[in-house]
C-alpha cells in the first residue's frame, strides 16, 4: 500500500499543481492581462485623438473653402447700416468681433425672384466659435433678415492682415492705397489657431 501510494504521488503524469504554482500562474496571467488592457486603452485613446483632430481638420478645411468661395465673389460695393452709416465694400480688423465683412455677389435665385444678387457677409469669432453670417440686403434696415452658420469650434485666436497694391501689409482695412478705381485690397492673409492643430495660415487673392 505504502509503495503504491508513494508511486502515485511522485508520478509525473498524475501529479496536479501545487498551491504555489497556481498562485504564480494567476499572478503571471493577471500581469499579462493588465499589460494588455493598458496597451488597448492607450491605442483607444490615440485613436480618439486622431479622430478628433481629423474632425477639426475637416471643419477647418470647410471654413477655408467657404471663405475662398465668398472672396471669389467680392464686389466693390459699399453697404449702408440701419443707422445710415456707410460700410466699406470690404473691411477687416482682427481686434473686432466681426473681424471681416464684405459685399459679395452670386446669391442664388433659382425661382428668378425680383431681388438683388448681392449679400453682405461677415466672419465672426464669438466665444471661441468661428461663425459666418450674412444679410440678404446690402443696404439694411432695422428688420433686415440675418442668418448665421457655425464653421469651427474651440478657436483660440484669429489674425488677419491685408495687402495693398503697393504690396504692403496692413492690420486693418480700409488702409493703404487701393488699386485706382477700387477700394478693395490686393489680397488678405488669415491665421487661425486651434488646439490640437496649432496655427494654420491661408492667403487669399482678391480678384477684381
Amino acid at each position: 500500500m505504502s509503495n503504491r501510494s508513494r508511486s502515485g504521488r511522485s508520478g509525473g503524469h498524475g501529479a496536479g499543481f501545487t498551491l504555489v504554482e497556481l498562485l504564480v500562474a494567476l499572478a503571471i496571467f493577471g500581469a499579462l492581462g493588465a499589460l494588455a488592457f493598458g496597451g488597448l486603452s492607450t491605442v483607444l485613446r490615440q485613436e480618439e485623438t486622431v479622430i478628433r483632430q481629423q474632425r477639426i481638420l475637416n471643419d477647418l478645411r470647410t471654413a477655408f473653402t467657404r471663405l475662398e468661395m465668398d472672396l471669389a465673389q467680392v464686389v466693390d460695393r459699399i453697404g449702408i447700416e440701419p443707422e445710415g452709416d456707410i460700410e466699406p465694400a470690404l473691411e477687416g480688423d482682427d481686434s473686432a468681433e466681426d473681424f471681416l465683412a464684405f459685399t459679395r455677389t452670386g446669391r442664388s435665385n433659382p425661382m428668378n425672384l425680383p431681388r438683388s444678387a448681392l449679400l453682405r457677409v461677415a466672419y465672426r469669432l464669438v466665444d471661441g466659435r468661428l461663425l459666418r453670417g450674412w444679410w440678404d440686403a446690402v443696404d439694411r434696415v432695422e428688420d433686415s433678415a440675418y442668418q448665421e452658420e457655425p464653421l469651427l469650434d474651440k478657436v483660440t485666436g484669429v489674425e488677419i492682415r491685408f495687402m495693398d497694391y503697393d504690396r504692403r501689409w496692413h492690420r486693418t482695412w480700409p488702409s493703404g492705397p487701393p488699386r485706382p478705381g477700387s477700394t478693395l485690397p490686393r489680397g488678405l492673409e488669415i491665421t487661425i489657431e486651434v488646439p490640437g492643430l496649432g496655427t494654420v495660415r491661408r492667403l487669399f487673392a482678391i480678384m477684381q
